[in-house]
């Protein structure tokens, strides 16, 4: 009760400058957004800044948190008014647009869709409700130098899963205070972000056909759960800040993430031997998937100007401003295709594994339920990982209570 108080409370502050349109002087957006690290948020507020003297009007910027961010935009987008545009997470689009809080931008989007990348996530039921703004896949970190002291040659990385399991339990092996793979603990939208693409990798579908059930007691799920296991049993479970500060340290052999863990392994331990490599493939399908996240801007269907919103995207994806904010971001796959990058050449290697590994990867399915159906496969995950559940246990769970969610839906 005190949490629901405190959000609403925020929300009026929030939306102070809810949506837009006040009598005389220059046309207004407000515009809510995630960016608030000191080498982001001055970018974001430069772009609305430019965007403000090329369409002579005002935009009021709102910060927001992936916390709770979720649950702000639920209400922001419930109450009357609310913000013109948002960042959404790329899986809360279709959330979201089957609720009719998002405008469908299909008749504005004119010329976008031959310049941005990955439209997937924006779509739903025919419409197509967000613009692409920032693409992101993970890759796998590996550190050269434990994985010298576990025996291996300077050029072996895993590219399989039977040798990422190897490596893992050799490197594990080494000390009590060194750990093989760092693999997720339950931590909202997290785990199920490691877990997804070993599943897809051994060929597994979250929804069946009629998307009113969820596959994961296929054969492909009990298999990538159980080597997820496996993996979990060579190395140290914690939340993914924790795995990346002891892979910083030097003390985990493998772990799963984006190209943050770039930015920060230069700045804060440039000494550290480690190299980056596309996800290893399961052995039966030869495919090695990886996950690939996004962030969607998405206009208010109550805006009272959806034409001045729709320009602030367009300013937004535009070539020079896409790549000053995947720049800003240590992003190395931009959403415009046409987005310069420059890059320092140490980085190239490092970059062209992952622009590779952007093109074997997948978002999670477009579906209205899938902030549920996310929040019961973390749960069963869990279940498992800390052994109060086998694998086949855990994912029978996930399939039957996801059933539930759906069928409510679907009416069965």
């Amino acid at each position: 009760m005190m949490k629901s108080r405190l959000l609403l409370l925020i929300m009026i502050g929030l939306m102070g400058a809810g949506c837009s349109q006040q009598a005389g002087g220059p046309q207004q957006l407000t515009w809510w957004q995630f960016w608030t690290s000191p080498d982001v948020r001055p970018v974001v507020t430069r772009m609305a800044a430019d965007f403000e003297a090329k369409a002579a009007a005002k935009v009021q910027l709102g910060d927001l948190t992936w916390a709770d961010g979720h649950e702000k935009i639920a209400i922001g987008l419930a109450a009357s008014g609310g913000p013109d545009v948002i960042e959404l997470g790329s899986d809360w689009v279709a959330e979201f647009a089957a609720g009719g809080r998002l405008l469908d931008l299909t008749p504005y989007l004119g010329g976008l869709r031959d310049s941005l990348l990955m439209w997937e996530p924006a779509e739903f039921a025919g419409g197509t409700y967000a613009v692409p703004w920032m693409l992101g896949t993970r890759v796998l970190f590996c550190n050269k130098s434990l994985l010298a002291q576990a025996g291996y040659p300077p050029e072996f990385v895993p590219r399989t899963w039977p040798e990422l399991l190897d490596a893992a339990r050799k490197v594990d092996a080494l000390g009590n205070d060194i750990f093989g793979f760092a693999s997720n603990s339950a931590e909202r939208h997290r785990l199920y972000k490691k877990f997804l693409p070993f599943f897809w990798s051994a060929g597994g579908e979250v929804f069946g056909v009629d998307q009113a059930s969820t596959q994961f007691s296929s054969s492909a799920g009990l298999r990538s759960l159980e080597f997820y296991l496996q993996l979990s049993d060579a190395g140290l479970i914690e939340t993914q800040a924790r795995l990346e500060e002891y892979f910083v340290a030097g003390k985990v052999g493998f772990v799963i993430s984006g190209e943050w863990l770039v930015r920060r392994l230069r700045q804060d331990r440039p000494a550290l031997q480690w190299e980056v490599a596309a996800m290893p493939a399961d052995t039966v399908t030869g495919v090695g998937v990886s996950f690939v996240g996004g962030e969607y801007l998405v206009v208010n269907t109550q805006s009272a100007n959806p034409a001045l919103a729709m320009a602030l995207l367009r300013h937004l994806t535009l070539p020079e401003n896409d790549g000053k904010f995947a720049a800003a971001t240590g992003s190395f796959t931009p959403v415009n295709r046409y987005s310069p990058l420059p890059l320092d050449s140490a980085l190239a290697p490092v970059a062209a594994v992952f622009q590779q590994q952007l093109k074997v990867s997948r978002a999670t399915p477009v579906h209205p339920d899938w902030v549920a159906v996310e929040e019961i496969l973390e749960r069963g995950l869990e279940q498992a990982i800390f052994k109060k559940l086998s694998a086949a246990e855990a994912l029978a769970m996930i399939d039957r209570e996801c059933g539930e969610v759906l069928q409510r839906r679907y009416g069965r």
